[in-house]
Order: structure tokens, then C-alpha cells, then sequence
């Protein structure tokens, strides 16, 4: 098999960025969700067909209901995802909607975020929900835990990844809140911003439990001052994307690759007012890469379908926050 490099994934990226904007035509699809879905592709390396990504996603608004948000350009991450993450994409779309109405049922709003959520667990690990309406009702009391602490920081957007966290962990939803609560106040009481961001990035860590609560810290700790040495100035924007690297195992070292990466990203035409975005992605494709010093055994991350699975759920929640606008018009 040959390698494929950071630099290949760059020129993919840019590749699909033209694939998408051709399938998508139209259909409003705004610039954030459109180079996401491209990053997508390119991380996994893989070409958009433009032809069959619109197939698809008019496919989907034709099995939809008048009022779904899935009629709108929404449909084109959730096409994306499907094409990317199973094997037989009108197939798993069923499941896909049976997650949702049971997430719906169990409290979850109707809306772009629960369907992005139902998507975390068709496209990765249904085969570990054995029921629908006791996965979502799970799911749902650690959600109403977690908002019972955090009740201005906890949302919709926060979706996915407590969806997923329902999954991953097998603590009562209190035990998991008091350790998502005391990563939370112990980095605000350091120097991370307090926020959804930073409640985000708690989730994100939370996903494995094989770090001990100063393990975690201090790789954050190290991390972040890596960052501000080396890529820019951290900002809440990149906190998710931070705990992804933490997860992944990165070093201070890696931040070379990081801020290479997004610099050249940065070139790319459809990312001129798009700089966050750039890094975003600039650490989705490090993550993926070989770091310098994270070696994967013995580790709840020891497979690359769970690392893709974390940095899907960061990338899913990314989606979710930018297409709000675009679902709700």
C-alpha cells in the first residue's frame, strides 16, 4: 500500500473542494460545511465523485418528509457520511432514521444536531446498540445529567458527542458527569477559557478512560503551551481538536506538523476567510498522520476505526455548529 502524506491529503482537499462545490450546486450549501466535507474525503483518502455525492443527497430529500431538515443542503454531510462510513449507504439510511425518531423519542430535539448524533452511532458502532429506545433513553439521561450541572453551556450542539460518550462508557451517567465536571473546573482553574468550547474539549477527553485525571491535565497543560510556541495563539475554537491530539497521543514536536499543515492549508483558495476552519482541519489530518512520539498499543484508542470515530464526532459537532443557519432557513 502506498503511503499517503499530509501534502497528498492537502491536494485532495483541494480537489474535493471543486468536487463538492460542483455536487452542491445550488443548493446552498454554505463555504464551512462544503470544505468540511471535503476534509472529510481527503482524510481518508478518498476523491469525492461528484456525481454520485448529488445522486445521493437528492436521494435522501426524496425519502424525506416536506418539512425535514434533511431536504435542505444538510443533506450533503449526511450523504457524505454514508457514502464514507458504510458499506450500503440507502441501506444504513433506514437505521439512520430509526436512531433518530428513537432519540427524538427519548427527548432529544428535532433537529440538524440529533440527526447528526444518530449518525455517530449508524456509521460506526451500531453493532453495539442491540436497541434503539434503550441506547436513546441512555443517551438521554446522560444528556439531562450533564445539563443538570451545565445548564447555560449544555445544548444541541452538544449533541454528538455526549451520544457518543453514552456509548464508549459504560459509567452511570452521575459518576461520568462528576468526572466530566472535574476536568472541566480543573482547566478552567488553569488557563482554558471557560464555555461550550471548553465542555467540548472535557467530552472529548472523557472518551477515553484509560488517562487518569492528571494525565489528562498535564497533557493538556503541555499541549497547549506547545501550541502557543509553535502554531498561534490558542483559542476555543481549537479546544476540541486539542483533546483530539491529546487522545491520538500527540507531542510537543507534533505541533511543527500542525502549524505546517495549516499554513498550506491556508493557501488553498476556499480558505481565505476561513482561518479557524483551516486549523481545524490542519489537526484532523496530523491526527491521522504518523506522530512523532504516540504509539497507539495499549491504549482505548488502539484502533483506527476509534481514533476516526473521535475525530468524526469533533467534525460532526463542526458540522452541526455551522449549519444551523442554512437548516433553519
Amino acid at each position: 500500500m502506498v503511503k499517503v502524506t499530509i501534502q497528498d491529503k492537502i491536494r485532495l482537499l483541494k480537489e474535493n473542494d471543486t468536487a463538492v462545490k460542483k455536487a452542491a450546486a445550488w443548493s446552498g450549501l454554505d463555504t464551512p460545511g462544503r470544505l468540511l466535507i471535503a476534509s472529510m474525503y481527503a482524510n481518508r483518502h478518498k476523491a469525492v465523485d461528484q456525481q454520485h455525492l448529488r445522486t445521493l443527497a437528492d436521494w435522501i430529500k426524496k425519502e424525506v418528509g416536506a418539512w425535514s431538515f434533511l431536504r435542505t443542503s444538510f443533506r450533503y454531510p449526511v450523504a457524505a457520511n454514508l457514502d464514507l462510513f458504510t458499506d450500503d449507504p440507502k441501506q444504513a439510511f433506514a437505521g439512520f432514521l430509526e436512531m433518530y425518531d428513537a432519540l427524538v423519542a427519548a427527548g432529544f430535539h428535532r433537529s440538524n444536531s440529533t440527526y447528526l448524533a444518530a449518525m455517530m452511532i449508524v456509521t460506526q458502532e451500531k453493532e453495539k446498540v442491540h436497541s434503539s429506545k434503550d441506547f436513546a433513553a441512555r443517551a438521554m439521561a446522560l444528556y439531562k445529567s450533564i445539563r443538570s450541572r451545565h445548564p447555560f453551556l449544555t445544548g444541541e450542539h452538544d449533541y454528538p458527542l455526549i451520544v457518543l460518550l453514552a456509548l464508549v462508557r459504560e459509567e452511570e451517567p452521575d459518576e461520568l458527569t462528576e468526572e466530566l465536571s472535574k476536568t472541566y473546573k480543573a482547566l478552567s482553574d488553569w488557563r482554558f477559557s471557560k464555555g461550550n468550547d471548553l465542555q467540548g474539549l472535557t467530552h472529548v477527553l472523557s472518551l477515553d478512560n484509560s488517562f487518569t485525571h492528571e494525565e489528562r491535565l498535564e497533557k493538556m497543560r503541555t499541549l497547549s503551551d506547545a501550541w502557543n510556541s509553535n502554531v498561534n495563539k490558542m483559542k476555543p475554537a481549537y479546544y476540541s481538536e486539542l483533546g483530539l491530539l491529546a487522545l491520538r497521543g500527540a507531542s510537543p514536536d507534533d505541533m511543527g506538523t500542525v502549524q505546517q499543515t495549516g499554513d498550506n492549508i491556508q493557501t488553498l483558495p476556499g480558505f481565505r476567510w476561513q482561518k479557524d476552519l483551516a486549523w481545524q482541519i490542519a489537526v484532523q489530518f496530523t491526527a491521522a498522520s504518523d506522530l512523532a512520539d504516540s504509539p497507539l498499543e495499549g491504549h482505548m484508542l488502539s484502533t483506527i476505526a476509534m481514533l476516526q470515530q473521535a475525530d468524526t464526532a469533533i467534525m460532526l459537532t463542526t458540522i452541526g455548529a455551522v449549519g444551523v443557519t442554512t437548516s433553519s432557513n
